[in-house]
């Protein structure tokens, strides 16, 4: 038996291939999916699935759900009675122990030969890596991971009559939502774009539905604080009104009203005159659409923009799939074929077809491989006959025919030879001479084995035992051509030794067919070793399209320290440092560094870093965390504004509601799942806001405003207090920064650009000098321990700060704000301002 896992944020799903047979396993109280929801009371014992989900009125405060959109952070889920926190892994991993639990216990079969989790292609690298981890604490094995579009795909075309054809699989869940533009010949499947929206889905929509009409109902109807969800006493109100939301959006797919109903009971709660809080509001589902229209036809804009972009029509597309609960709603069914021009495919159940689709793959891998590769797709035999005949045809296929072609190289003279295969079915080619190359084609039943024989006879019409050949050729579901990359990745690195500004290399393209290795060599910008203490640091990076490194997700880093080094050995500045790459079909990435100077190359996992971009958006800090984001993101925004005016207004509008929009969530907001999401959008909005800069015809204006900021920085911190040569230094480089900007030539604005970095350099440099900037600089620093990325630490360096200023320790004091900077996420409004310099240089 293979199994199939569907772990999602809402509902989970397990489906089984036995035999070929495809089957749901359904839950202990006979339900097709089971909520992904876990519920632990004081004295440790847990629930899962729809009782958890019952409690989460009553006990909000013991119950986890949705935390699969905090996989890939470092979150801590509390289940507050039992004194217990668990993380995002480790709840996942209990629902796939419950999964592979029902599946066990309905067919009998304890260790299935491999089971196949999926994931939402919207996943970065962090997210993928940690739904692996959860699988390992499962204590599930072997697995594999695979995207969740893939998965749809293959389950609508083992449903569906058409088996070749292009069509396009929407798939709005719980927490993502992802698009994929699929081709399929004969049930073969490639995937030829796709894209998806990480922080999108059913979640986001019940919270809106919150924000918008429960929240002003209960300021209109009771007497609360403007901002009582910052209340632990208020808090369970909207935890009771978000679990009714979610039901009331489904009631709404079947009928025109509602009532969003949390009794006064439920809520246990007083409001500030003493009066029980309870929520009845009537809803229909024309005011439901209206408030998640704006979510919804952002999905219809990056669907019509992945078709568009690579080069298909509406009338080139057969067919719209629909997978993930929250696609069930009535809007999304009608609205978005109707907007798309495409014709909706209604025929699959969008709540357990990802899981069928993840059984389907599971039979395609070989479980026996360390690396679980995919089975082979042709076969050949010869007969133990001497006869000289070869027979080759497709051992696996997912059409409804196939061909067997022989091959004949007689070494013996039986004459004009003649063949004849049957089927157990009683289905027979008759009788044909036999020619080199020719081909049989030969019909399939139903998936699974089709057994055939091959019967060939001598001039004489006499059959020839030792020619015999049995062959059997195994039908599948469908099958997957190729399994892409559904992120591109790319390590950060200095452009080049003169010029301190990173880059991003490109490592893996997005789209590019998995499994993929490489390796590329760069050089070390510095020495390490043992009398040059210090680490070289190899940062990934998705590749997002921001030119900028920081404004993309740091998905890991490969630390080596000096430390690392055996005795004696040091790496010199200029040295090559080469890295090393795989990816499997999973998505997983593994990486070596190689020092072939010192002829060393680091594997160990203790030297990847793969949790660097994990963080905690739990509590205060996690708050703190996302209001500098968002301060970031506006000052970005006004930056943009003064440099580009008036020629991307209407962009530069909707970038501002959208932030303002964020604030208000976050204002209001108290879970670390709407945190995240907050954050997620708002790293998009600053990429966005990057690439407006970024373009050709703003490059020049956006240089413009960054030498005219220097000017008047100088001119306040510096030009009264330096020496005339520093000063008539910096003024020559701002002379020649501006002659060469007035040419616009795109070599002239990267001189341009070079220049006005080296007057950055001066300033900085006079500043860090003065033992008063060095002090304010810490004073600044040592509050922002919700941007450390290593927060232990950030807090031994700020300590040792404190240390360094009461002994009046300039040096050591600034040294210990250079680590500090190294160790913290920038905020930076200006985007080449956002990080510490690579490590590693370019070659050549």
């Amino acid at each position: 038996m293979y199994i199939g896992i569907d772990l999602g944020t809402t509902n989970s799903a397990v489906a089984g291939n036995i035999d070929s047979q495809l089957r749901l396993f359904k839950t202990a109280d006979g339900a097709d999916v089971l909520p992904s929801v876990i519920y632990i009371d004081r004295r440790g014992h847990r629930l899962y699935g729809r009782r958890a989900y019952q409690a989460a009125v009553s006990a909000p405060q013991d119950v986890a759900r949705g935390f699969k959109r905090l996989m890939g952070t470092s979150t801590p889920i509390a289940f507050h009675s039992a004194g217990l926190e668990l993380t995002p892994e480790e709840c996942s991993a209990d629902i796939l122990r419950v999964l592979v639990g029902q599946a066990a216990t309905e067919s009998g079969v304890a260790a299935p030969e491999g089971t196949v989790v999926t994931i939402p292609a919207a996943f970065n690298q962090m997210q993928t890596e940690a739904t692996l981890r959860a699988i390992r604490l499962a204590g599930i094995g072997p697995a594999v991971l695979l995207q969740e579009p893939i998965a749809a795909a293959m389950a609508a075309l083992a449903r569906s009559s058409s088996r070749s054809g292009q069509f396009v699989i929407y798939d709005l869940g719980g927490g993502t939502f992802d698009v994929a533009l699929v081709q399929s010949i004969a049930g073969s499947i490639n995937i030829v774009a796709h894209e998806g929206i990480n922080m999108l889905g059913g979640q986001d929509l019940d919270r809106a539905l919150v924000r918008r009409i429960v929240r002003p109902w209960l300021l209109a109807n009771f007497s609360l604080p403007r901002d009582f969800e910052q209340s632990p006493k208020y808090r369970r109100i909207l935890s009771a009104a978000v679990l009714r939301a979610e039901e009331a959006k489904i009631e709404l797919s079947a009928r025109e009203r509602t009532t969003l109903l949390v009794t006064d009971e439920e809520i246990a709660v007083k409001d500030e005159t003493g009066r029980d809080i309870y929520i009845e509001i009537a809803l229909t589902r024309r005011a439901f659409e209206e408030i998640v229209a704006p979510s919804l036809e952002e999905t219809i804009s990056l669907t019509r923009r992945v078709i568009a972009d690579n080069g298909y029509a509406p009338r080139d597309i057969d067919r719209i799939v629909f997978i993930g609960g929250p696609s069930k709603t009535p809007w999304v069914r009608e609205h978005v074929p109707q907007a798309l021009g495409i014709a909706a495919d209604l025929g699959i159940d969008p709540m357990t077809a990802v899981a069928f689709g993840a059984a389907i793959y599971a039979e395609s891998r070989d479980w026996r491989s360390p690396t679980t590769a995919r089975k082979p797709m042709r076969a050949s035999v010869r007969p133990p006959g001497d006869v000289g005949l070869r027979y080759d045809y497709p051992a696996r296929t997912a059409d409804d025919r196939a061909r067997i072609r022989v091959r004949a190289e007689a070494t013996q003279d039986f004459g004009p030879l003649a063949i004849e295969v049957s089927a157990q079915s009683g289905w027979s080619s008759g009788r044909l001479a036999v020619s080199d190359g020719m081909a049989l084609e030969v019909p399939l039943g139903l998936p699974g084995e089709n057994a055939f024989r091959a019967n060939v006879f001598d001039g004489t019409g006499r059959p020839i035992p030792a020619a015999s050949q049995a062959v059997t050729i195994l039908r599948t579901h469908a099958s997957a051509a190729v399994i892409p990359a559904t992120q591109g990745l790319g390590i950060k690195v200095r452009a080049g030794s003169d010029r301190p500004k990173n880059v991003l290399e490109p490592l893996i393209a997005k789209g590019t067919p998995l499994p993929h290795s490489g390796s590329k060599s760069f050089l070390a910008v510095f020495g390490i070793g043992p009398h040059l203490p210090g680490k070289i640091e190899l940062e990934i990076y998705q590749d997002e399209g921001a030119a900028e490194p920081e404004l993309n997700l740091c998905v890991g880093a490969f630390r080596i320290s000096y430390t690392d080094l055996p005795d004696g050995l040091a790496l010199r500045a200029a040295d090559p440092v080469t890295f090393h790459w795989k990816m499997d079909d999973s998505g997983l990435l593994d990486a070596s560094v190689e020092l072939p100077s010192i002829g060393r190359r680091f594997t160990s996992k203790r030297f990847y870093v793969d949790q660097s971009g994990h963080r905690s958006f739990e509590g205060s800090e996690g708050h703190a965390f996302v209001s500098s984001l968002l301060e970031a993101a506006v000052g970005q925004l006004k930056r943009t504004f003064t440099i580009i005016g008036a020629s991307a207004a209407e962009e530069m509008v909707r970038i501002e509601s959208a932030l303002a929009e964020l604030r208000e969530r976050l204002d209001i907001g108290t879970s670390a799942d709407e945190r995240r999401s907050i954050a997620e959008r708002a790293r998009q909005l600053r990429q966005a806001l990057a690439r407006l800069c970024s373009k050709p015809e703003h490059k020049g204006a956006a240089l413009e405003h960054d030498l005219s900021e220097l000017y008047d920085l100088f001119a306040e911190h510096v030009r009264w207090h330096a020496d005339p040569g520093y000063i008539d230094r910096f003024d020559r480089l701002g002379r020649a920064a501006l002659a060469e900007l007035r040419r616009r030539t795109d070599r002239s604005l990267e001189t341009a650009e070079g220049q006005i970095d080296e007057m950055e350099r001066l300033y900085l440099g006079f500043l860090w000098e003065q033992p008063v900037f060095v002090e304010w600089a810490f004073d600044y620093l040592a509050p922002q321990r919700h941007l450390a990325l290593e927060k232990q630490q950030f807090d031994r360096l700020v300590q040792a700060g404190r240390s360094a200023r009461a002994a009046g320790n300039t040096d050591a004091l600034r040294r210990i704000c250079f680590e500090i900077f190294a160790v913290k996420l920038s905020t930076a409004t200006r985007p080449r301002d956002l990080g510490k310099l690579a490590s590693i240089l370019r070659m050549g």
